[in-house]
């Protein structure tokens, strides 16, 4: 049986204040203390103040983030400007760069070899199947029930996650799905088929 208390913080606020407003309607009723009902009413005042204290730190924090974000952004772009500057000049050489740390590594990356690693999972219906693109371009999305042999194209995704949502052939019977990715560069397959990733539907 599903738990009737909310998972999330907003959701529970409202819930508890209508449980309050009930439970001290009917505390009478029940013999409850009055004590009992002005313990619970601080309790909830101090989770309504906390999940506002929370909002307002997160809040703080996303201005924070995006201020830093923007001061990198900036400062990066002196750096190359500056670094470009030295690899121009006559004086540089291979090792100025290296003791200055602006030489970059080499690719390892792989088309040939390359293999997507998703992960999936199921939301209300929703499945959502996460990758990382690290070099490849997106991915071709297949699927296929569990236990057929065909996989049958779904979707091309640049982005993660891919999603879809699944309609139950019957609304009482969950479904076992199966689904794998394969990279893309180009319009043009690469690499190998990931692992099979498995998600039951309607569970």
């Amino acid at each position: 049986m599903k738990d009737y208390l909310p998972h999330g913080d907003a959701e529970f606020l409202i819930w508890l204040h209508n449980f309050y407003n009930k439970f001290n309607l009917y505390a009478g009723q029940f013999n409850i203390l009055p004590s009992d009902v002005s313990d619970l009413n601080t309790q909830i005042g101090n989770m309504t103040t906390s999940v506002q204290n929370v909002a307002t730190q997160k809040e703080m924090m996303a201005k924070v983030v995006s201020q830093k974000n923007s001061i990198r952004k900036e400062l990066e772009s002196q750096v190359r400007q500056e670094a470009a500057r030295l690899k121009a000049h006559k004086n540089y050489t291979d090792h100025i760069g290296q003791e200055l740390g602006i030489v970059g590594s080499k690719s390892s990356f792989d088309p040939t070899t390359v293999k997507p690693k998703p992960e999936g999972k199921v939301t209300g219906g929703l499945v959502r199947i996460k990758f990382q693109k690290k070099g490849i371009g997106g991915v071709n999305v297949y699927r296929r029930q569990k236990g057929e042999v065909d996989w049958q194209f779904r979707a091309r995704d640049n982005n993660s996650p891919y999603e879809e949502r699944i309609v139950l052939k019957n609304a009482a019977v969950p479904e076992h799905w199966e689904y794998r990715l394969i990279g893309v560069i180009k319009d043009v397959e690469v690499g190998q088929p990931s692992d099979i990733v498995e998600v039951i539907v309607g569970a």
